[in-house]
């Protein structure tokens, strides 16, 4: 389906922008340093920053050119401090036309989007061969089946074997998480569980996926976890925009109506919705929760990292696609493969294990505290894309 939605775009962009559909000749790397541009609307404070900012930030400037291009006119302070960090950083607003003429110009060896799926417009720029060589990352963790799409850029942790028959592009797996991430983050803010709703008494699994993530199939898991732990609650996010609309809330809770009464439960005394959160606040519902329930249909990569950022113990249950092993990656790391199901049954399983025992909880959190360095600054990940620059431009 995604070869077909790109073959499509494609299409329609050579139509409209035939000057820009012609393959370039490399420059050649000698006695230069190799150019490199990243391009997204989400250089700003958002997930795709949060990740991949080691990337356009610590490649050797030595031997490396970066550039940095910031669509749809949205900045922040973010925003800001990469045009401060990046030798070359500019916020490209208009026409498709103009902000393609205006990266051609720059005359790359490789183009960077570090995600396509999340913007129309720049799935539409990444249409175009605007240099020699293009790269997408997992930002949004599907292949997009664009002929114009030459690498994705992925974390060896995270495919599974055989991983190149999910992608159109050629799969390069990056050491470990792929990613170089700061460990000093936003920290809680002070909000207790009172300020969520919560009781002392109350064991609280948090599911902080956006509920359209949440899939039909995997309800009874919530309901099957209640109906063998006392005072089970599950906290789910409304979030904000077009995904917090009335009818989407309403809908899952119907959905886990149904779930619930095929337990003989009632939904409304295990579950509880939170509106969207500032980050401070975010990260405190985490802290206040006992266990993170993963999405097994999409799995949480930032929303992973904030839950062991704060101690919050992770249960995931991997599926055969990359993004639905975020989460299992990180556990990989964390050295905490026992939180790691291999099935509905066990990662129910799981859950209530852990739901039942406070003592099991402290122990599998001191591990996680014990290697939650390993997540940060990991430097073969800059080793690994470097060498992957060099070699496509040899």
């Amino acid at each position: 389906a995604q070869q077909l939605h790109g073959a499509l775009i494609h299409g329609v962009m050579e139509k409209a922008y035939p000057q820009f559909m012609m393959p370039l000749a490399p420059r050649g790397s000698t006695n230069r340093r190799i150019r490199v541009g990243f391009v997204s609307s989400m250089l700003r404070k958002h997930t795709i920053t949060f990740l991949f900012r080691g990337w356009l930030e610590g490649l050797d400037k030595e031997a490396f050119e970066c550039f940095g291009y910031q669509l749809d006119g949205q900045e922040d302070g973010v925003t800001a401090e990469l045009s401060e960090q990046m030798e070359h950083f500019r916020c490209l607003k208009g026409e498709l036309s103009s902000i393609a003429e205006s990266i051609q110009q720059d005359a790359l060896d490789v183009l960077i989007y570090p995600e396509l799926g999340m913007n129309r417009h720049t799935l539409k720029l990444a249409a175009l061969r605007l240099a020699p060589v293009q790269c997408v990352t997992w930002g949004h963790p599907v292949t997009t089946g664009l002929p114009s799409m030459d690498y994705f850029l992925s974390s060896a942790l995270m495919e599974p074997q055989g991983a190149q028959q999910n992608y159109t592009e050629t799969l390069v797996e990056l050491p470990g998480l792929s990613v170089f991430l700061n460990a000093e983050g936003t920290p809680p803010s002070t909000k207790s569980r009172s300020d969520f709703g919560l009781v002392a008494s109350d064991v609280v699994y948090l599911v902080p996926q956006s509920l359209f993530k949440l899939q039909p199939a995997h309800d009874a898991l919530y309901a099957q976890i209640a109906r063998q732990v006392d005072r089970a609650r599950f906290v789910f996010i409304t979030n904000s925009g077009a995904h917090a609309s009335e009818g989407v809330v309403s809908t899952f809770a119907q959905r886990l109506a149904r779930a619930f009464g095929e337990e003989g439960l009632n939904w409304q005394d295990h579950v509880r919705f939170v509106p969207g959160q500032s980050e401070p606040d975010f990260l405190a519902l985490n802290a206040c929760a006992d266990i993170f329930l993963d999405a097994p249909g999409w799995s949480g990569g930032r929303t992973t990292l904030d839950a062991v950022s704060v101690g919050l113990l992770p249960i995931t249950w991997p599926g055969r696609l990359m993004r639905q092993r975020h989460t299992a990656a990180i556990l990989d790391v964390l050295e905490l493969p026992e939180l790691v199901a291999t099935s509905a049954q066990h990662y129910v399983e799981l859950a209530v294990e852990l739901g039942q025992s406070s003592a099991k909880r402290d122990e599998r959190r001191q591990v996680l505290e014990q290697n939650r360095h390993r997540l940060y600054g990991d430097s073969q990940v800059l080793s690994a894309l470097s060498d992957f620059l060099r070699r496509v431009n040899s």
